[in-house]
């Protein structure tokens, strides 16, 4: 494997011939140290005789290999033929020997059982044959570990103080099918350095802009000029035009206002559609009670920015205004980037020599719309325009009414008559204005002003560039000293003698083949962001102030998803061990910060399986009312439910059922949901009958479906794996899918007598533990919603038919019935497994590598520690960062095992 450091500005062979080499040396040792692992137990071993216990064979003779021959071979799995000593031929085999031994699962329940001294001697030999394999092998464990795509980005922008997110342009992160990490898997290619590269120099070119950029370049709406920035579409003023800039008679100035009840939106142009640049919104607005009458409440809005009319919007943000009396106020951030506007062409000064000219340079610019979400009683609901991705259907406010009102009826005003869309002159009169009268009973807000800045700067120079100038020019002595302060923190630790001399030597390079100060400052940085200490974490070794460091940076990736700040790296800065008192303070701290949403947005999108989401198209045919736009606001809804547990410290067995549930207005009217949320905020609602929970979550039940009918196998895949913490081996290469059964044989059936006919041979061992999770399931369909019929379209004569929902099943000798008395079976009887497997998952993202047999204690000890906190997630989050395996960084320092009478194994 070869890395190519390529670098696109100024030529600098020597310092990318030295970056290449460390970052191939430090990618090598890291690669070749990847842990085979071989779990079977070396007859040489003393274990047994120790222990005073049967052989090995003999233990596998009595009570695995009457299942597991060359004749009956259940789960096609054959142990009779494995060597009795530990090779890589029989590594995978003997790993899932030892994990189902481990978790009880084997022998099964109907088998004749170990006792809990045979099962003991068999894992304390089975790990101790391990050692000595890895100690022969020369197999060590990888102590380097490479960020994550999104851990990069989010670096950059932390460390660079910039917005732009790199991550969606760099070769995409494997993902576990199960939900487990596999950072410690991934690797840095040439081809990777062939993305990542370009991307850096954007990046530092944001936070490095030119001294001499001309601010007057800037576009800025302020003080009155956004009374005239009104959107008129079609019928506005010229039945022909799609697009119009409103030309009043007079202005109102500082007087004018613009109302804006439940359900409405107020749309304004701005003037200018560069790709780039960060932006500012400023929105200042009051919060006002009903006209004849009443309490105020606190209003939702939402600020969109992009294309316009039957347009897709893109959200800024969601704001709540609060009853408070007077003026408030509202400032918004973005980059333009991310809201690409109708038009790439450049908006022309010069006036327009024609009407086609004029609407062309009209057509080039953005749309700034402000919507109030809150709910509308006792009026009709606007029409939609289109598939728009918003809350929902809008009327339209147009501002003439402010002028009317002011300077009377004018040619070409036109009050708010008709609300929805424009007022298009075929309607007048059809239907009933509702503008003034919603006022009367709602509360609302009124806009005072509206403010745009583009670019925008909050202080210059920017913060990175800053430290490099003094007044107004780069100061060239200071570099070195500001370059190394900034690798530092970009490397996350101090600079020896041998590293502040590299920097040293990196500038020096950089300033002669620049040749100019600012390019060298680009072109260092970029350096520094492409080396080796930057792109990977040390999870291990060396002494306990380097140990410091690599656990602070641990903690920070694991709870910000990005990198430590100055107080961690200089609580880190120490000779003493960090006690479990401050790092528990410093859990605190850090789930406290805005960052930490990051940590329950990655967490979450592993855990639910967001990837799999993703990949799932809805059918048309099975879904005609289907809003693809909803598709965003079904995996917000996981995220809010555990932002609402992890925020307000709750049990996480809400998550196998709970009496609220993360509504916002669009998966409110998706789930049918009658309530009074409004907006695209989520917030915290009752639960209705048989929601609550995330199995009832239109992501989990989309993700696992088709995207035309459920998938019962899949579905029951994702409750063991997930929820249970326990997911079934993968099914033998040569048995036939169950799609792949007769169609006209199976069309009049019902999901469970197509997988009972499916069950058979080879397939029962597995699928009779899995199938049943999946068939309770059946009575939601493949977009979350509940249903009593099964949809079918098929390629016979009769087309489309429809089947009963069958749904009842047996688990662990219990009655099931569904997705209600699913959850409560789950709550009340498999909380223990519940609590192993969100533990599990848990551990394995915060270390960031699927767990081995190894690890099983200390899950084990979590677990227990998660259920005496009842189930708090925050606190299994202290005891994660305070255990010895997440401060070791690497494995478990023991490879003793929890024994039957410790832990009682998972059925």
């Amino acid at each position: 494997m070869s890395i190519r450091m390529i670098h696109r500005q100024g030529k600098r062979p020597g310092v990318a011939r030295e970056n290449s080499r460390r970052l191939m040396t430090t990618h090598s040792f890291a690669r070749c140290l990847a842990v085979f692992v071989a779990l079977f137990v070396s007859t040489t071993s003393g274990g047994w005789g120790c222990c005073g216990a049967e052989t090995p064979e003999q233990f596998l003779t009595e009570f695995c290999i009457k299942c597991h021959n060359d004749e009956t071979h259940r789960g096609d799995v054959r142990l009779h033929r494995l060597n009795s000593a530990v090779v890589k031929s029989n590594a995978e085999s003997w790993k899932d020997v030892v994990h189902k031994i481990q978790r009880g699962e084997m022998p099964p329940e109907d088998e004749k059982q170990p006792t809990a001294k045979q099962r003991r001697a068999f894992l304390e030999s089975a790990m101790a044959s391990l050692d000595r394999f890895e100690s022969d092998s020369s197999v060590g464990h990888d102590s380097l570990m490479r960020l994550t795509n999104q851990q990069i980005a989010n670096s950059l922008r932390d460390l660079l103080h910039v917005s732009r997110d790199i991550s969606g342009h760099l070769i995409e992160d494997p993902v576990d099918k199960h939900g487990y990490s596999v950072q410690s898997e991934l690797d840095i290619s040439g081809g990777y350095f062939d993305l990542y590269l370009p991307q850096l120099h954007k990046a530092v070119g944001d936070a490095v802009p030119d001294l001499e950029d001309d601010v007057r370049e800037a576009y800025r709406l302020a003080g009155n000029d956004w009374e005239k920035q009104h959107y008129l579409t079609s019928w506005g003023m010229s039945e022909r035009s799609r697009r119009n800039l409103y030309k009043g008679p007079k202005w109102l100035g500082d007087k004018f206002e613009i109302p804006l009840p439940p359900k409405h939106e107020y749309r304004m142009y701005v003037k200018d559609n560069r790709p780039e640049g960060e932006f500012r919104i400023r929105l200042t607005v009051r919060n006002e009670p009903p006209a004849t009458g009443g309490a105020a409440t606190s209003q939702e809005l939402s600020v969109f920015l992009d294309e316009g009319f039957m347009r897709p919007y893109k959200l800024v943000e969601n704001i709540t205004v609060p009853v408070q009396v007077g003026s408030q106020q509202f400032e918004l951030f973005g980059n333009v980037r991310d809201w690409v506007g109708v038009s790439l062409e450049s908006v022309e000064t010069t006036p327009p020599k024609n009407k086609r000219d004029e609407r062309k340079r009209l057509a080039s610019w953005r749309i700034l719309s402000v919507q109030n979400n809150n709910k509308l009683v006792g009026f009709p609901l606007p029409r939609a325009f289109g598939e728009p991705d918003r809350s929902g259907e809008v009327y339209l406010v147009r501002p003439d009414d402010q002028w009317i009102s002011a300077f009377g009826p004018q040619r070409g005003l036109l009050p708010s008559y008709l609300g929805p869309a424009a007022a298009h002159p075929g309607n007048k009169g059809k239907t009933k204005p509702i503008y003034a009268d919603v006022m009367k009973s709602h509360g609302h807000v009124v806009i005072e002003r509206i403010e745009f800045d583009l670019p925008f700067r909050s202080s210059w120079p920017p913060p990175v560039l800053k430290q490099f100038v003094t007044g107004d020019r780069i100061d060239r002595d200071a570099l070195p000293s500001k370059l190394r302060e900034f690798a530092a923190i970009a490397w996350r630790q101090p600079l020896d003698e041998e590293l502040s001399a590299y920097v040293d030597r990196v500038l020096a390079i950089e300033l002669e083949a620049a040749g100019s100060e600012l390019v060298a400052i680009r072109n260092a940085l970029v350096v520094i962001l492409s080396d080796p200490r930057f792109l990977y974490l040390r999870r291990s070794g060396g002494a306990p102030r380097r140990q410091n460091l690599a656990l602070v940076s641990r903690l920070a990736f694991f709870l910000w998803n990005g990198p430590p700040d100055a107080t961690l790296l200089s609580l880190a800065n120490q000779d003493d061990a960090l006690s479990d008192a401050l790092l528990v303070e410093q859990v605190e701290r850090l789930l406290a910060d805005p960052r930490s949403d990051r940590f329950l947005e990655s967490f979450v999108s592993l855990w639910v399986g967001f990837s799999a989401f993703d990949q799932i198209a809805i059918d048309p045919n099975y879904y005609p009312k289907w809003r693809p736009s909803t598709k965003p606001h079904m995996k917000a809804e996981c995220v809010a439910l555990f932002k609402e547990l992890l925020r307000h410290d709750l049990s996480c067995l809400n998550l196998l059922d709970s009496d609220f549930v993360m509504i916002n207005q669009r998966m409110g009217e998706h789930y049918q949901i009658e309530s009074n949320v409004g907006g695209l905020k989520f917030v915290r609602a009752p639960s209705p009958k048989g929601r609550g929970g995330v199995l009832t979550q239109a992501a989990v039940l989309l993700a696992y479906s088709n995207g035309q009918d459920s998938h019962a196998v899949n579905r029951g895949v994702w409750v063991r794996s997930r929820l249970l913490g326990n997911p079934p081996s993968d099914p033998p290469p040569d048995v036939p899918a169950l799609a792949d059964q007769d169609a006209v044989e199976v069309d009049a059936l019902s999901i469970k007598q197509r997988l009972e006919n499916h069950r058979i041979g080879t397939c029962y061992d597995c699928h009779k533990d899995i199938d049943p999770w999946g068939i309770a399931m059946e009575g939601f369909d493949a977009i979350g919603l509940p249903r009593n019929e099964i949809l079918k379209i098929t390629t016979q004569k009769r087309g489309r038919k429809r089947l009963p929902v069958v749904k009842n099943v047996e688990i662990d000798g219990r009655s099931v019935d569904g997705m209600v008395e699913l959850k409560r079976y789950l709550r009340e009887h498999r909380n223990d497994d519940f609590a192993f497997g969100f533990s599990r998952h848990l551990l394995s993202y915060a270390i960031g590598r699927r767990l081995s047999y190894r690890d099983e204690q200390q899950v084990a000890q979590l677990k227990l520690a998660f259920e005496k906190r009842d189930y708090r997630m925050t606190d299994l989050i202290k005891a994660i960062a305070t255990s010895p395996l997440f401060k070791g960084g690497v494995h478990s320092q023991t490879a003793t095992e929890p024994s039957q009478d410790e832990r009682e194994p998972t059925r």
